[in-house]
């Protein structure tokens, strides 16, 4: 890539007017998420492992009126930070404790994680949709993200993931903003702030890969943009004390409530262990380097891992390839570029890299590459804007619609329609106690 010309380096983009959100874009938003994310707070009951574990420590929160140490059937149980477990039981709280008013909180985070895609394909996109529509790039990668496999299939169960997707995608359009106000001599303190703030919370979701993500963005955005130097105009100072203010309370307090004692021996345990080893070493590092006790799940081969990260972004992961290519060509200033489509191909390249590489290099599971997908997202839809403005990618994403969408789409009506017609119906009521013993359950009424 010839770094020399900053992305966000032109004054002009920063002083712009802000394109204002259609009402009509945001019904259709909310529509598609009405009806393909509420019936799913009512069924099928909670699953085995982390579905039914993670909502019977939101549940456990509230009876021991303890929201510092996590419980799983009397058992402290420090796999995840709290956020997502004070999120659930503070639904649990309001409506009561059952499923769906447990699940809640993961459904409201899906229609954020909308919202917040959409109004960074509406800065990144908004030149590129015909002119009687601005918002159309906008539009289409938020319903990507609402209609995609991934995002769907992973919020059927209560994983912290989408939740890292919506941090991501706030964290990367904030300093994106702080970036143009820099860069037009005005204040960038309040995005920089927010940025801390989502940093903070974050980190409260799935631990310090909550940190990897957007401080790596930021520092390789900066470096091949070569603008290192502004890192000092980020009001370090302030943002740290909002992160420490958010994200260290619950880490002093939990430290203090549960120091080291005597772990049982010949299980792989240090002779003592608490909040530190168990949470920080055992959680983190041990996990990244595939030495985690009791040993993680099976691990999917790289190759996998990049395949169900295209399986994700079904059905528009049909339209990647055509919209990586102008990405490419954005990036080596192949043809005449605008400063905003720089911006949009360095910022969506950097973000599903960081995301992709990281995980390439750790231990994984199959859908860790959810953290990724709406920068895949807003490259298809960004390409469809382009499609829709007559321009020359027009061509390229119909010829993609034919050869690939269409086949794909009905390949998989086809396999989807088979599980359906041939996949057994489980008896009715919870699981016996014979079969599975050691699920804790969330609530006594499915």
């Amino acid at each position: 890539m010839n770094a020399t010309s900053a992305p966000t380096s032109d004054p002009t983009l920063a002083i712009a007017p802000t394109r204002r959100w259609s009402l009509r874009s945001l019904a259709l938003i909310v529509a598609a998420w009405l009806i393909l994310q509420i019936g799913g707070l009512f069924s099928p009951g909670l699953l085995d492992d982390v579905d039914s574990v993670y909502l019977e420590v939101a549940r456990e929160m509230l009876h021991r009126h303890d929201f510092v140490t996590p419980y799983v059937n009397g058992i402290r149980f420090f796999d995840k930070p709290p956020l997502m477990y004070w999120m659930a039981s503070s639904s649990m709280s309001i409506f009561g404790e059952s499923d769906w008013a447990g699940r809640l909180p993961l459904a409201l985070a899906v229609l954020t994680l909308l919202f917040a895609v959409y109004a960074l394909g509406l800065r990144l996109f908004a030149a590129e949709s015909p002119a009687l529509h601005p918002d159309l790039g906008a539009l289409y990668s938020a319903l990507a993200v609402a209609t995609g496999i991934g995002p769907y299939l992973y919020t059927r169960f209560y994983i912290p993931d989408i939740l890292i997707a919506l941090w991501m995608t706030l964290g990367v359009h904030l300093f994106l903003i702080a970036l143009d106000r820099i860069a037009a001599k005005r204040s960038g303190l309040l995005p920089c702030l927010l940025f801390a703030a989502t940093l903070a919370l974050n980190l409260l979701t799935k631990g310090l890969i909550g940190l990897v993500f957007p401080i790596g963005f930021v520092f390789c955005y900066l470096v091949l943009t070569r603008q290192l130097r502004l890192l000092g105009r980020m009001h370090l100072l302030a943002s740290t004390a909002i992160f420490a203010a958010i994200a260290l309370p619950w880490h002093i307090l939990a430290a203090i409530r549960n120091p080291a004692i005597a772990l049982p021996s010949g299980l792989g345990l240090p002779a003592r262990g608490g909040w530190a080893w168990f949470y920080l070493y055992n959680e983190h590092f041990a996990r990244f380097l595939g030495k985690r006790i009791p040993h993680d799940y099976g691990q999917t081969p790289v190759w996998l891992f990049w395949l169900y990260a295209v399986i994700w972004v079904m059905p528009w992961s049909a339209f990647l390839p055509g919209a990586i290519t102008t990405l490419r060509h954005h990036l080596g200033h192949r043809f005449p570029s605008t400063v905003r489509q720089r911006e949009a191909a360095l910022a969506l390249t950097l973000w599903a890299l960081i995301v992709m590489v990281f995980f390439t290099l750790s231990s994984r599971q199959e859908y860790y590459s959810i953290p990724a997908l709406p920068a895949l997202f807003l490259m298809a839809g960004g390409l469809l804007a382009r499609a829709d403005s007559a321009s020359p990618a027009s061509k390229s994403a119909l010829l993609w619609h034919r050869w690939a969408l269409l086949p794909l789409a009905t390949l998989v009506t086809i396999v989807c329609g088979w599980f359906a017609i041939t996949a057994p119906i489980p008896p009715p009521g919870p699981t016996s106690p014979a079969s599975s013993p050691a699920t804790p359950t969330c609530t006594t009424s499915r």
